[in-house]
């Protein structure tokens, strides 16, 4: 077995690679079975720092005239 490590993106449940990937010569043409594992990326201590401890205690209701419309009904099945 040869280990290729790629990045990719998840988009709306399909994963796309921005290019072709490449693997080693070794490998002979034909239909190969590929195993995707997919690992969750970390989560930095920068990453949860984005907004200041008490950003959305002093900035709540600081937009007084943004107010969100009725959203109505869903129907129902």
């Amino acid at each position: 077995m040869i280990t290729v490590t790629l990045h990719g993106r998840v988009a709306h449940g399909t994963l796309e690679f921005d290019q072709p990937i490449a693997v080693p010569t070794s490998v002979a043409d034909g239909t190969h079975t590929v195993l995707v594992a997919i690992a969750e990326p970390a989560v930095t201590e920068s990453a949860l720092a984005t907004w200041p401890a008490d950003f959305f205690d002093a900035t709540f209701g600081s937009c007084p005239d943004l107010e969100r419309p009725d959203q109505g009904v869903l129907p129902e099945d």
